[in-house]
């Protein structure tokens, strides 16, 4: 809990370089690799972990999304640094309160203020690609406002570049397909950068589990959605890696959940600027804005 609120509590702008992000990325591989060793020998360093998550998490990109999934599916990673890893999924140093500002405003015009008016200033998480704000509508109707982070379309093209290199090595080396991962690989970020995209997926994936007694999409708000602001109504709930006596009496229902989203919907991600869901019988709403 320390670690995140100390990632939480840390604000930083996405570095975009192609060279700064490919020096910074380096080394944070050159540090994973490392902590991986010395954890498998029991030598784990609790600052040292601190300060490579920390560098993830500043990153951002590919590099907090290695780190992510470092976190839930590598089992081979000694519990200890996975648990630390994970809190990227959720935790990492935030965009500051005015580029939030400002990526709304742009998102939005004149409705960016009323949305401003009724967000919570500190976000409840953030990810590789944007930051969640509560906040609450005009009307009344309480909102999660996902926010894309400022610059990270560009961090992400540069991550890009760079990997770009890497394949040609690859080819040159009988690895061939390693160019066909990198192309699958941009274009399922470029889509996760995408919140309009990510909106019609939810309206989508909502409509496929609309009548799943257990199973609750929030709904899009699309008058409140743009580009760089996304915002859903939605309620509390589990974290899907997670599971409740519920969902282990059936887990036909999350395989079925995660079939339907992954095939038929692709990836949870909007390109609206702005967007709001609600959910069934609750006013709880949540805005993306990216």
């Amino acid at each position: 809990m320390l670690l995140r609120s100390a990632l939480m509590a840390a604000e930083s702008t996405v570095p975009t370089s192609t060279l700064g992000r490919l020096w910074r990325g380096g080394k944070s591989a050159l540090g994973v690799t490392t902590a991986l060793s010395r954890a498998r020998k029991g030598d784990l360093d609790p600052e040292v972990i601190a300060a490579l998550v920390g560098e993830l998490g500043e990153l951002k990109g590919i590099a907090m999304k290695a780190g992510q999934m470092l976190g839930y599916i590598d089992a081979s990673v000694p519990p200890e640094l996975r648990s630390a890893l994970a809190l990227l999924q959720t935790a990492a140093p935030r965009s500051s309160a005015a580029e939030v500002a400002a990526t709304i405003r742009d998102a939005l015009g004149e409705r960016g203020e009323a949305l401003l008016a009724g967000m919570e200033v500190e976000p409840f998480a953030v990810a590789s690609i944007g930051q969640v704000h509560r906040g609450r509508l005009p009307d009344g109707t309480e909102v999660a406002i996902k926010v894309r982070h400022p610059g990270i379309d560009a961090a992400i093209r540069a991550d890009f570049r760079a990997a770009s290199v890497g394949s040609v090595f690859g080819a040159l080396i009988g690895g061939a397909a390693v160019t066909g991962m990198i192309d699958e690989a941009r274009q399922a970020f470029e889509e996760e950068c995408d919140f309009v995209l990510e909106a019609a997926r939810q309206r989508r994936f909502q409509a496929i589990f609309a009548d799943d007694p257990e199973i609750v999409i929030p709904e899009v708000l699309g008058e409140w959605s743009g580009p760089g602001c996304w915002r859903p109504a939605g309620r509390r709930g589990a974290r899907s890696t997670t599971s409740s006596p519920r969902t282990r009496r059936r887990p036909s229902a999350i395989g079925s959940a995660r079939r339907s989203f992954g095939c038929g919907c692709g990836r949870s991600t909007a390109t609206a600027s702005s967007t709001a869901i609600r959910t069934r019988g609750t006013s709880r709403s949540r805005a993306t804005v990216g």
